[in-house]
Order: C-alpha cells, then structure tokens, then sequence
C-alpha cells in the first residue's frame, strides 16, 4: 500500500486569495487487501480542510459477493494522536455498510463536508459526534442556549473538514477480501 504518483501537492500557503488544492491519492493494493479483514494505510500528512473523500471500490472483490456482504464494510480516518488511554480519534464519525463486494462492478462512494448543514432529518454528510458519558444511561454533554439555559448535545455536528497533522485510512471488512481482488484507492481533495 502506498501514496499514489496521482497525489497532488500544490504547497502550504495561499497565493493573493488563491486557495491552494490539493489530491492525496492512497492505494490498498491486492497484496494489502487479499484475506484480510481491516487493513490500515501508512502514515501521511494533511493539513488544510478536506472538501470531498472518494472511496473507489469499483475493481474491490470479497471472498464471498452476496447480498449479506454487501453492507460489511467501513472507512476512518484516524489522527495520529491517540487517545490518553491509547484508542483512535478520527475527525469525522466512521462511515459504515459500505459494500466492498464484486456485485456492482465500477461502484465508487463520494464523500463531501458540508458545515453549517442542518441536522437531523435533512440530508447531510461527514459528521462529528459530540461523545456520551459513561453512566448505564449514557448522557450526552451541554451547552447553554441563549437564555442560558444547559441544552444536550444530543446529535452529531457537521464536521467542518479542518485537518492537521499525520493521519491514517482504515478499511474494514466483516467478510476477508477475496485473494483476487483488485486495488481500494482513497482520493481525498483539501484545501
């Protein structure tokens, strides 16, 4: 697995307003994939806000391609800084029932940020959860409403897309990647 020659870098500044954007392009290759359940990328740097995330299944092939498997998989994006206690922290809540079967041939997911989206029953896309306690009734925090009033936080945020530091790409699998299957490639645009 690796960072793709497809990656574009188009540097850290701004130039008179221009906003610089950017493509990392990684590759699960077959040898990564083939029997495996989770496969993890290396590390590599983003810094800026990521706009869109495609997840390109379209040549991924499990070992077995029904209609159950096609909602075993899962992408994260993990920082590279832990929690105290040594678990992932990831940007965004992770994206489950991705299908990473051979059933539909040239299928790819596309992923968007969209700040400041309404929540709830509208449509919206990557998201950040405001965490629970850990009472045997998990309570979800607050924060005052204008009165002043302590309201829950009781649903996923949008997340904003703001990005710093070292990451990795996680992909799961309930079912094992086929010994044939193709290449996963991530494509993530940030500016």
């Amino acid at each position: 697995m690796s960072k793709s020659d497809l990656t574009i870098f188009d540097g850290e500044a701004r130039y008179a307003g221009r906003t610089r954007v950017n493509r990392m392009v990684y590759e699960f290759t077959q040898a990564d994939l083939s029997g495996q359940t989770t496969v993890i990328s290396d590390l590599f740097g983003l810094n800026g806000e990521v706009h869109q995330i495609v997840l390109d299944v379209s040549d991924s092939k499990l070992a077995t391609n029904g209609n159950t498997q096609t909602v075993h998989g899962s992408f994260s994006l993990i920082s590279d800084i832990p929690t105290v206690a040594g678990g992932e922290i990831t940007p965004f809540a992770p994206i489950t029932s991705l299908d990473y079967t051979n059933k539909v041939p040239g299928r790819y997911y596309q992923f968007q940020t969209n700040e400041g989206a309404a929540m709830g029953t509208q449509e919206h896309a990557l998201t950040v959860r405001p965490g629970l306690s850990g009472h045997d009734t998990p309570a979800a925090p607050k924060t005052p409403i204008v009165d002043g009033t302590q309201t829950t936080i009781n649903k996923n945020q949008p997340w904003t897309g703001r990005v710093c530091g070292n990451y990795t790409i996680k992909l799961r699998s309930t079912t094992a990647w086929a010994a044939d299957t193709g290449i996963i490639r991530v494509i993530i645009m940030y500016s």
